[in-house]
This record gives structure tokens, C-alpha cells and sequence, in this order.
């Protein structure tokens, strides 16, 4: 695609976490060991995922590179498409799509966080192809922090360099 000008429009390879964030809200004060009725409402979520989106919702020309639970691609990959994203997510046989409750107090939130799959996520199994042409390689802290090899994020800044790609990293939480 290409920019108004008629110039390509530059490709962003977006690397790193997908959540299932489970937001609940108290109707009150929570009252241990009974109900307490809440909002909850369950939304797609991640770093990673989230600025995905929200490059492909400006008209970015994005793909994204992320893994979940087995039963998970397919959503995950439609609700990336609504923005304009294209998924590229592996499935895990075995470990489920990273969940985060985000218990809302007032104006406190506190998240309780299960990494699932992201834990597993490997930067060397993004394909050269997927970084060819690529303008920018952005990865969130989360792909940086889970069971992987410790320099497989460093191969994978220098394979992205080497296609021509500026590495942006968001490591804060990690």
C-alpha cells in the first residue's frame, strides 16, 4: 500500500504478548469469603497486541507476531483483523492464552497475571520474511521476559537491523 503521496507506506512487525484481560469491577466493598456482586467483562488485551492495533486503527501497515493457547488463534487473529493487523500468532498445544485480572478499587487497579503462552514466545522463530521490508520492529518488555533464550531477543534485534528495520523496544515491564 501506499502513503496519499504515492510513497510506500512503511511496515511495522509488532513482537510480543496477547492477553485475555478480565476486568471486574465491585459493585461495593468486597466482602471476603461470599459473593460480591461486580462488572466483569473479558477484552482482548496485551502490550504488544494493544499497539498493534492501534497502529493498524491509524492505517498502519502492520503485522503482528505473538503466541496463544490452542483454542485461541483464530479470535485473537479476528480481532487483530478488525484494526487492519495481520496475526501471525503459533498456538500452544499445552499452555493457555496469558489472562490478567484487573480488579478495579476506586481508583486503584490491581492485576493479578497469568503470562500463559507468552511465557514461551521465541524471536527466533520469526521468519527473516516477516522482517524483510519491515521499516519497524517493535517488541514489548513481556517478549523479553518469559522462559525463552535470554539471547534470542538480541538475535532477533540483529536479524531485524540487518534487514534495514529500526528496533524499538518497550521494556518497561520487563
Amino acid at each position: 500500500m501506499a502513503e496519499a503521496d504515492g510513497s510506500p507506506r512503511p511496515r511495522f512487525v509488532v513482537v510480543g504478548d496477547v492477553i485475555d484481560d478480565v476486568l471486574v469491577v465491585p459493585d461495593g466493598a468486597i466482602r471476603p469469603d461470599t459473593d460480591t456482586a461486580a462488572e466483569i467483562r473479558t477484552l482482548p488485551g496485551g502490550a504488544a497486541a494493544n499497539t498493534a492495533a492501534w497502529l493498524g486503527a491509524t492505517g498502519a501497515d502492520v503485522d503482528f507476531v505473538g503466541i496463544v493457547g490452542a483454542g485461541d488463534a483464530d479470535r485473537h487473529a479476528a480481532l487483530l483483523d478488525r484494526h487492519g493487523v495481520r496475526a501471525h500468532l503459533a498456538a500452544h498445544p499445552a499452555l493457555p492464552t496469558g489472562t490478567i485480572v484487573v480488579l478495579v478499587d476506586g481508583e486503584h487497579r490491581t492485576m493479578l497475571a497469568s503470562r500463559g503462552a507468552n511465557a514461551v514466545l521465541d524471536p527466533d522463530a520469526l521468519g527473516d520474511d516477516l522482517l524483510a521490508g519491515a521499516a519497524v520492529v517493535y517488541a514489548t518488555g513481556h517478549a523479553l521476559a518469559g522462559d525463552t533464550d535470554p539471547a534470542a531477543f538480541g538475535r532477533l534485534v540483529a536479524r531485524a537491523r540487518a534487514a534495514g528495520a529500526l528496533v524499538v523496544a518497550a521494556t518497561g515491564s520487563a
